[in-house]
């Protein structure tokens, strides 16, 4: 501040002196220039050259440290990511994944609660009846007929033994949903870890594009400035410069739609780790790593790992318990039942030994109708058996045929990025040769454009191919069985 208020006093000494006459200064041509690294003022004065070296450097001195003030503040809110970091905050912020796992949670606390119905049932209760007895049916009936008061109080208990196999194969129904729900929970946090990967790696790519696009525009942007002035002594025709300033314009908008794309994945990557509450990010990461991905062998694939095909193991058991289950209804039921308590007419004599009662046995109970449910029921259930046969044979041929696909299509991307790498070192090595001879005159503005435009349209496809690969590497990751986030912890070494 001290410095600013000097830089000031100099500014109204120089402006006197000009009124004074001592010092000329062109009001024309007084220009603000706003830099990247801070607001830079240039005075044209006509003496005192002191003065003006002093006014140049001040000037500078305080607008660089202002602005270097407010770059530090804006660098200090970038929320800085790297794949790794992106892996952990997606297992835990992301909604899809605690949803899963809300149900998985609550079909676990019924599976816990379904043993309830292989535990005994115990109960106290405490009766009284005020009553009064009819003398014609029961003779002199109690207490000749006057009304009286009838207490009950203890315990009675029910232990089931058979359900026609409900009492067992409740559980297992049960546990079979709980684990169908873990594996619903483990396939979603794959395919959000997935989403998120693609993302990740997608808005490097669009990083990528959009700084090789701004480095074309750039670099043209100078060869049509070196043509203009040609053009302008003669030594260019009017009609490769429109064609020039053509090319260039083409590239306004490929710029503009990267930028879009990239503000656009930006905003889907905050939202699948959950921190759409970041205003600024910067993503760390190198499409390079791509080619450290070695596939597994043959011998090493694990198709019964795959989710896809736990789950519909578990419905096929799933289903065997919901028959045993649901045609319990129709067979016998054994129970063991008791009673241990005490009777009396008196409150007060209530818990006396003498008033003890007790009793225990079995209950068994046998179903003779039901209006022919049971084979409409057996039906059902047979088909719903089938049903889930059919569905577990369609999966493993659809995991089958992922497999397949996936090895062939990361193979064919491993040869295109090899392919597509010797490109762009061609491309690069005729780029530095086409630069050389640009300088010495002996390359048209024609013949170098071309080469620079082939060059940014291999370095383009390369980073895509790379891009590609890092997306068949996953899904190939995935039909093998493997764990998708231990590929992303160690696709990349923590920067």
């Amino acid at each position: 501040m001290r410095l600013k208020k000097h830089f000031l006093r100099a500014i109204n000494y120089v402006k006197t002196r000009a009124e004074r006459g001592r010092v000329r200064v062109d009001s024309s041509r007084l220009l603000h220039r706003r830099k990247a690294g801070g607001l830079r003022i240039v005075l044209r004065v006509f003496a005192s050259r002191e003065w003006v070296v002093f006014l140049f450097f001040g000037c500078n001195l305080v607008f660089n440290a202002e602005a270097s003030a407010q770059t530090a503040n804006t660098a200090a809110n970038v929320f800085e990511l790297n794949i790794h970091d992106a892996v952990k905050l997606t297992v835990q912020n992301n909604v899809q994944i605690k949803v899963a796992q809300a149900r998985y949670e609550q079909e676990a606390a019924k599976s816990s609660g379904i043993w309830a119905t292989v535990l005994p049932d115990i109960s106290f209760h405490y009766d009284w009846d005020r009553r009064k007895d009819s003398v014609a049916v029961s003779g002199a009936g109690a207490f000749l007929g006057d009304p009286y008061n009838s207490y009950r109080a203890g315990f009675s208990f029910t232990q089931p033994i058979l359900r026609g196999g409900a009492l067992w194969n409740g559980p297992i129904q049960q546990d079979s949903i709980a684990e169908r729900a873990r594996l619903d929970r483990d396939i979603e946090e794959r395919e959000q870890l997935f989403e998120m990967a693609s993302s990740y790696y997608t808005l490097l790519l669009y990083q990528e594009q959009l700084n090789t696009l701004r480095r074309q525009y750039d670099s043209q942007s100078k060869l049509i400035r070196q043509a203009r002035q040609r053009y302008r002594m003669g030594a260019e025709r009017e009609l490769p410069v429109l064609q020039f300033e053509t090319q260039a314009a083409l590239l306004k908008p490929r710029i503009i739609e990267a930028e879009s794309h990239l503000q656009t994945g930006v905003v889907q990557l905050l939202n699948i780790i959950g921190k759409s509450d970041v205003s600024s990010i910067r993503v760390n990461g190198n499409l390079e790593s791509a080619r450290n991905y070695r596939a597994i062998t043959a011998s090493e694939v694990r198709m019964d790992a795959r989710p896809e095909l736990k789950r519909v193991y578990e419905s096929v058991r799933g289903v065997e318990a919901a028959k045993a289950v649901q045609m319990a209804e129709h067979w016998p039921t054994v129970s063991a039942v008791g009673n241990w308590g005490n009777a009396s007419y008196t409150r007060s004599e209530l818990f006396s030994p003498n008033t003890r009662e007790w009793s225990y046995g079995l209950r068994i109970e046998v179903p003779l109708f039901s209006g022919l449910d049971s084979f409409s029921k057996r039906r059902e259930l047979a088909a719903q058996t089938a049903e889930v046969r059919y569905q577990e044979k369609a999966v493993r041929d659809a995991v089958a045929i992922d497999l397949v696909q996936s090895e062939k299509t990361l193979r064919t991307s491993q040869e295109l990025i090899e392919a597509k790498k010797i490109a762009f070192d061609l491309a690069k090595r005729s780029y530095q040769k086409a630069s050389e001879m640009f300088r010495f005159g002996t390359l048209t503005y024609r013949d170098f454009f071309a080469i620079e435009r082939d060059l940014i349209d291999a370095e383009l496809s390369y980073y895509a191919s790379l891009n590609s690969h890092l997306e068949h590497a996953m899904r190939f990751h995935v039909a093998t069985g493997q764990d998708l986030r231990a590929l992303l912890e160690s696709i990349e070494s923590p920067k």
